[in-house]
């Protein structure tokens, strides 16, 4: 019975010794949470702890490791007698020690740009124009990171997994595929006229902005339109004209003819052009279409200082005149004209005159007209010579008024 109970006790404390040693070899004793064992040394104990150590800069381990310089007191632990690692392991016991982190920036900073300069950078899909058409040229996808954003969130206290922080594209293809789509309507738009010219935009005239919109130029518009409506205009070309003898001669000059009203015409194509509205065939918006001279008309000759006036291409009456001194300064333009204004009583202003007239018929812009001379004592002749108009057509009272009841504004005045 007394050996049996001996035997009890020894093998109690072999199992006890076991354990124990089990525990100190196998870590039974937790220092920051890391099992730690008899037999470890202080390296062994900081190589532990820093493998088992919260992530306070990276996820990646191997940055952390080779990045982040931890200081542990592990001179707590280690400095206790085996017999008290023997008793804290029977007993299970955990330390909390203390220790201290560091990045280690400039070398972390090194890899950071040698990191980059191993792999690509994305590029923004962008627009280019192939041939007529513009296009989107696709993005890369590249590898490189945000170093600046890198270090601020770790200056900021945040872990950083490298992935998070890869330089994306900031323009994919189908972010700009509209505004190319846009640009190319704009370069498509066209007017055509019925006299077989056009008005386009140019790649100059459709601009892609920094933000991505689409800024377009008008100018343009006005800087072509006269050229391509020339042919539409056909104010003082020459024109065949029969006298009243039955003589044929050309005519050119004066303010006879189609004319373009170019201010709306300007104005309509720029809101087809912001509106992106095409249009084919188009006529112009006239000024004038003055181009068959009819059957009621004045005719005036220099040579002879004589009018007659034709109504229904019928002679309704005829005068004789006093036509522009003839000293290059002051002569009455040659050309087909049309009556532009009449008023009943005007004075008539010039830099060293001011007349009264009763009866204006005015031709050009530049004061030249018909009306009344009561001046002139007499008319026709070679009177001009001496006693000729700045540039109008003198006509006795009696002949203004009976032609000023007659005229219209856009009634014919053929003068050669």
């Amino acid at each position: 019975m007394k050996k049996s109970k001996k035997m009890l006790i020894v093998t109690l404390i072999i199992l006890l010794s076991a354990g124990i040693v089990y525990r100190g070899v196998y870590g039974a004793t937790k220092v920051n949470g890391v099992s730690y064992n008899l037999l470890c040394s202080k390296e062994e104990l900081t190589r532990a702890l820093e493998s088992h150590s919260q992530k306070y800069y990276f996820i990646d381990d191997e940055l952390e490791k080779n990045f982040v310089k931890y200081t542990y007191n592990v001179d707590e632990i280690t400095k206790h007698s085996l017999k008290q690692r023997f008793l804290d392991d029977l007993i299970g016991r955990e330390y909390t020690i203390s220790y201290e982190k560091e990045l280690l920036r400039s070398e972390f900073e090194e890899y950071l740009k040698q990191y980059n300069e191993e792999r690509q950078a994305s590029q923004d899909a962008f627009i280019l124009m192939d041939g007529d058409t513009y296009c989107v040229e696709e993005e890369v996808q590249g590898d490189t990171v945000d170093t600046e954003a890198i270090l601020a969130d770790i200056d900021n206290g945040k872990v950083i997994d490298m992935k998070n922080y890869i330089v994306n594209p900031a323009l994919r293809k189908n972010d700009l595929e509209e505004t190319a789509e846009l640009m190319n309507e704009y370069a498509s738009w066209e007017i055509s006229y019925s006299n077989g010219e056009y008005i386009k935009a140019d790649s100059s005239d459709i601009m892609l902005n920094p933000d991505h919109t689409v800024s377009i130029d008008d100018t343009f518009i006005e800087d072509n339109i006269y050229d391509v409506l020339d042919s539409y205009v056909t104010v003082g070309d020459p024109r065949m004209f029969t006298c009243n003898d039955g003589t044929q001669i050309s005519v050119a000059g004066g303010t006879w003819g189609t004319s373009i009203n170019y201010t709306e015409e300007i104005e309509y194509v720029k809101e087809k052009f912001h509106n992106i509205e095409s249009e084919s065939n188009r006529t112009p918006v006239f000024a004038r279409q003055y181009e068959d001279i009819g059957g009621t008309y004045v005719e005036i000759s220099i040579p002879k200082q004589h009018l007659w006036y034709y109504k229904d291409y019928q002679l309704a009456g005829e005068a004789d005149v006093i036509t522009g001194l003839p000293n290059g300064e002051r002569n009455t333009p040659v050309g087909i004209y049309y009556i532009s204004e009449c008023i009943k009583g005007k004075y008539l202003v010039g830099d060293d005159y001011k007349t009264w007239v009763n009866f204006w018929m005015r031709l050009t812009n530049k004061g030249v007209g018909l009306h009344d001379a009561v001046w002139q004592h007499a008319f026709g002749g070679d009177l001009y010579y001496s006693k000729g108009s700045h540039g109008c057509i003198n006509l006795s009272y009696d002949v203004a008024q009976w032609l000023f009841y007659e005229s219209y504004v856009g009634m014919p005045v053929i003068i050669y």
